[in-house]
């Protein structure tokens, strides 16, 4: 029995729509961001994550500017990464990088101490593992041949994913990527300047955040105060540095 011309055309309305929704949704999916959807973790969560990346960054840092930092007392007490805390491939990169360092190609001389301030700027899901998209400004205090105490480098701020899974009670820092453009990075003795699409390096550089969600700015915060390791984001000493040089220190998006 043949449908009325009406019904007929209802149906083949409604089997179009249909069909748009499902490959809209597809074409969706497809182009979804590789670093996953957004997600809510705890503060603790938060803080605990917070505090590999501040002690990834502290082997670097205390290598970067001092040659024998076991007996600069001004940085041998910084809390460093362990190899258990890492995937091996990452550990590897990390031991080659602060091999590197420590040869002295990028090491400064009559290093004093520094101090690391981080901001979370989003927080998503990759399968199981969760991404932290981070921006972080190391301030180096060091005393060069003039003996001036008052001088004081900031590095220029950089940007990186750093990538955890959960581990029992606990998380694994199990790979960091850079996500602007590298040029030159004391940090990074591996990556080649401006390169993109590698194991370190993402294949494309991405924009800087016009703000940073209100959740995550509070749940930032709320992390930081909880971060076991005080010693590698010493705002006191930061705000010394500020003073010093006479300039701001911030790399804090302003919030929506």
């Amino acid at each position: 029995m043949k449908l009325p011309s009406k019904e007929r055309i209802a149906v083949a309305a409604f089997t179009i729509v249909a069909l748009f929704v499902i490959i809209l949704v597809g074409v969706l999916l497809a182009v979804r961001p590789a670093h996953g959807t957004r997600v809510t973790v705890s503060v603790d969560d938060l803080a605990a994550m917070k505090t590999l990346v501040h002690k990834y960054l502290n082997e670097r840092n205390r290598v970067a500017v001092s040659h024998d930092p076991q007996s600069n007392p001004n940085v041998a007490g910084a809390p460093v990464i362990d190899p258990s805390e890492m995937s091996p491939a990452l550990a590897a990169r990390q031991k080659e990088d602060v091999k590197k360092l420590r040869a002295g190609i990028y090491g400064y001389a009559f290093t004093d101490d520094f101090a690391t301030f981080t901001q979370v700027l989003d927080i998503r899901r990759q399968g199981t593992d969760v991404v932290l998209d981070v921006a972080d400004r190391t301030y180096y205090h060091y005393i060069p041949a003039n003996d001036d105490p008052a001088v004081q480098y900031p590095n220029e701020g950089e940007r990186r994913y750093f990538t955890f899974a959960r581990t029992g009670n606990g998380w694994k820092l199990i790979d960091v990527k850079l996500v602007s453009e590298p040029i030159e990075s004391n940090l990074e003795p591996s990556v080649k300047p401006n390169e993109k699409g590698t194991s370190r390096v993402l294949a494309e550089t991405l924009e800087w955040p016009a703000t940073v969600p209100r959740e995550i700015k509070r749940l930032d915060e709320a992390a930081t105060e909880k971060i076991t390791n005080k010693w590698a984001i010493d705002e006191k000493a930061v705000r010394a540095f500020e003073a010093a040089r006479g300039e701001r220190t911030s790399i804090i998006i302003p919030s929506d």
